[in-house]
């Protein structure tokens, strides 16, 4: 028998979609491992290597007690059984990869099963929503999401595009892992197009001196896959120069990571230097869809469909402190690095203007105040028996930023 696959399915609703998913992927030669979520009804008609009353069981209730329930109240219960099953199967070895279809339900138990597996294993989910917005169901995890076109139910469509799905999983299921020889560290880098010069020099200096690097855009994706390759374990240091997620966090805008950005690598004990790169930025879409609320405000017109607004020193300092909380309890060697010159390729005296909730120029986006507040908040709530405090006479986006702070994760690393 071939390499094992995982197959999260729903037999009560879409067991002869699923028969034939499993006949594709044994004619490519790989072994189906069923395992099947229903919450209305057990099918044993279908060949199935976990039941949906074993994955009931395997959550904490029998099966009845499920099919009494909601979609909502039952969910959780066959997604915590079909997550422990998975993890099992994985740490066995007995399975390559992992492989859904599903509608909207179905679709959101997979993914949320297939959040147990790890970055950089096969997973792949064949559905009707893959159009829309997924990132309620990839979160932080490399899911592959195949549009289905049409309601999944058997026709020649349908079954043209099951037997790619098939063939891409075969395809990933097969592939070898890159060779572990000679591993190198791998640093994790948070970045921004207002903070690039400052990631491409530190990446730079990085790769010189015999470390891989990873970079994370913060656009509220990119920060939840830096925390999530960090819980994991597979980084050795974080150069978390672009935080600015925790501002859009603060002010509900589109590029939120969540409330726990910046806190894996605390957690883990990971060696991490943490700047405030465009901790000035706040990101919201097209202008009519910034809240009234924040009428009173600077905003900048980055593009079309994305317009910035700048954080007053109220939110400045509501941000030094959430810095502090969250680096205070950090496990591993901490430092934060200041850059007094400015916060991003904005935030400079001769930096570009900023305009009115109306449109109408305001002056210069570079506001020294509520970059002093920032860090007046932020030295008077940090532990700096725990966490390192250092300034920079420079510019974020100057060299001598980029050359501090790999310089100081550096030695941060070499002590653990």
């Amino acid at each position: 028998m071939g390499e094992g696959v995982l197959v999260i399915c729903a037999l009560d609703s879409k067991g002869e979609v699923f028969e034939f998913l499993r006949g594709r992927l044994l004619a490519h030669g790989l072994a189906p491992i069923t395992l099947d979520v229903s919450c209305r009804e057990f099918r044993p008609e279908f060949r199935q290597e976990f039941s949906a009353p074993e994955v009931a069981r395997e959550g904490g209730a029998e099966f009845r007690e499920v099919q009494a329930e909601t979609k909502p109240g039952a969910r959780p219960v066959m997604v915590k059984g079909g997550r422990r099953i998975a993890s099992r199967l994985l740490a066995q070895k007995k399975i390559r990869g992992c492989i859904s279809v599903g509608g909207a339900n179905g679709t959101g138990m997979a993914c949320d099963i297939m959040q147990a597996l790890p970055i950089g294993f096969p997973k792949l989910v064949v559905s009707c929503v893959a159009s829309g917005d997924t990132r309620g169901y990839v979160g932080a995890k490399d899911i592959t999401m195949m549009h289905s076109v049409g309601e999944i139910s058997l026709n020649r469509m349908i079954e043209c595009i099951l037997s790619n799905a098939a063939a891409a999983m075969a395809g990933m299921a097969r592939l070898e892992s890159p060779e572990e020889g000679e591993r190198k560290p791998l640093v994790a880098i948070s970045t921004f197009g207002v903070t690039e010069p400052c990631v491409k020099r530190a990446s730079g200096l990085l790769r010189e001196r015999g470390y891989e690097v990873m970079e994370f855009h913060s656009s509220g994706a990119g920060g939840m896959g830096l925390e999530e390759l960090v819980k994991e374990g597979q980084v050795e240091g974080v150069l978390d120069i672009t935080t600015s997620e925790l501002a859009d966090e603060l002010v509900g805008g589109i590029y939120s990571a969540g409330p726990r950005r910046m806190e894996a690598a605390g957690e883990m004990g990971v060696p991490q230097v943490v700047l405030p790169g465009a901790m000035e930025v706040m990101n919201f879409g097209a202008p009519e869809t910034v809240p009234s609320r924040f009428s009173g405000s600077a905003f900048f017109r980055y593009t079309a469909e994305i317009t910035l607004m700048r954080s007053n020193p109220e939110q400045s300092a509501l941000l030094g402190e959430e810095f502090a909380r969250k680096l205070n309890r950090a496990q591993g060697p901490t430092a934060v690095l200041i850059p007094l010159g400015g916060f991003s390729h904005l935030d400079r005296s001769e930096g570009l203007q900023a305009v009115s909730y109306e449109g109408e120029a305001l002056g210069p986006w570079h506001d020294p105040l509520a970059n002093q507040e920032f860090m007046r908040a932020l030295e008077a709530a940090l532990d700096t028996s725990r966490v390192e405090l250092l300034r920079v006479d420079a510019h974020i986006n100057d060299p001598a930023c980029a050359e501090k702070a790999v310089e100081t994760l550096e030695e941060l690393m070499g002590r653990t």
